[in-house]
């Protein structure tokens, strides 16, 4: 068995576009200042800082949805709540599913060749609906969440718990797919991973391209 593990969020579905769809339809929404694009990158800028302290141990998923939106509107100097603003765009990222360009077709040749695994940092169940909705899960065998895992990329626990449900005793030729676009980050940013028969380990960053990739890692 030759296993591929692909990314979700900005490799599969477009997380950038639905972050600017929810800043402009949340914004109105709630009766907000109107949405303009370069508020995007102040929320990428605040939301990246969080995400860098998950990574290093100093701050959790729960926490960062208690502050994450406050701290947006802080640098907006915006005056909302932003737990309100949160829970609107958790729900709002539920059912959101804009495929990347390309992404559905590369899904569909590399099923036809290998065995599929979804490796994404968020909530289980969210990532999974998302994919449905993109006529995408039936492509995969199996879905390695962070929630589940109890461990987010890019940290060996994650790929370690992957591949040894994988594995079973066994060696199985890993390749990684990962977005080369920037990923949002409530799903930590795109890294390539370089994996080498069970062990995940993080390699440096990717440039950006306006469509899914593969790379081998291997």
């Amino acid at each position: 068995m030759k296993l591929i593990l692909i990314d979700i969020d900005n490799t599969l579905l477009d997380f950038d576009a639905y972050i600017r769809q929810t800043m402009e339809e949340g914004f109105a929404h709630f009766g907000l200042r109107p949405y303009e694009p370069w508020m995007y990158d102040v929320f990428h800028r605040e939301n990246n800082k969080l995400w860098r302290q998950i990574e290093e141990g100093t701050l959790t998923f729960p926490e960062l949805e208690k502050i994450r939106w406050n701290k947006v509107f802080a640098a907006l100097d915006i005056a909302f709540d932003g737990t309100v603003f949160e829970k609107y765009f958790r729900t709002a990222l539920h059912e959101s599913a804009i495929p990347v360009e390309g992404a559905k077709e590369l899904l569909e040749t590399l099923h036809s060749r290998y065995t599929l695994a979804a490796a994404s940092n968020g909530p289980y169940e969210q990532q999974l609906h998302r994919l449905a909705l993109a006529g995408m899960k039936d492509c995969f065998t199996y879905f390695f969440i962070s929630e589940r895992i109890g461990a987010s990329k890019p940290s060996p626990l994650f790929f370690d718990a992957a591949f040894r449900e994988v594995n079973e005793g066994r060696e199985v030729p890993v390749t990684a797919a990962e977005g080369i676009r920037h990923e949002d980050r409530v799903l930590p940013p795109p890294r390539r991973c370089a994996c080498q028969r069970q062990r995940g380990r993080d390699g440096g960053g990717a440039p950006r391209h306006p469509r899914a990739s593969v790379k081998r890692a291997i």
